[in-house]
């Protein structure tokens, strides 16, 4: 099976990389502070900037489409675009999941999840094996 990598310019993989390495940090901090994170997003500019956006919105699936929508107000000027949501994982042995959504102007979307737990008496996050499939292009 092709990898997106066989198909993704070296650009388009090292910003997807960063997206993804960035978008793990800041929900595992949130997680060990608070138990847990609220929908976000990151945007990387064409020249390679970037920023985070918080949907000031309680309801999820709400906060979902604002980021959307604001990732494809400002397409023109990004290159790259992650949305990055709080999950449960009922049937896979983890209660929960960091879920990224990436896409690259370039055309390239993925979905990447990570389980994790949450270790009590340390406030950290234990990771578990990611997962990656395919994505749906929403901004480009």
């Amino acid at each position: 099976m092709a990898s997106w990598r066989d198909t993704a310019s070296e650009e388009a993989q090292e910003t997807l990389d960063g997206l993804f390495s960035t978008a793990l940090d800041l929900a595992e901090q949130q997680i060990g502070k608070q138990g847990g994170f609220a929908p976000f997003a990151l945007h990387v500019t064409a020249e390679g900037d970037g920023s985070i956006e918080m949907a000031d919105e309680p309801d999820s699936d709400k906060a979902l489409e604002i980021l959307w929508s604001g990732a494809r107000e400002q397409r023109d000027k990004l290159a790259a675009v992650a949305v990055v949501v709080d999950v449960s994982l009922p049937d896979d042995g983890w209660a929960d999941g960091i879920r990224v959504e990436a896409e690259h102007r370039e055309g390239v979307a993925l979905i990447v999840v990570a389980p994790y737990r949450r270790k009590r008496l340390r406030r950290s996050v234990e990771l578990g094996q990611f997962r990656s499939v395919p994505g749906e292009q929403r901004v480009w």
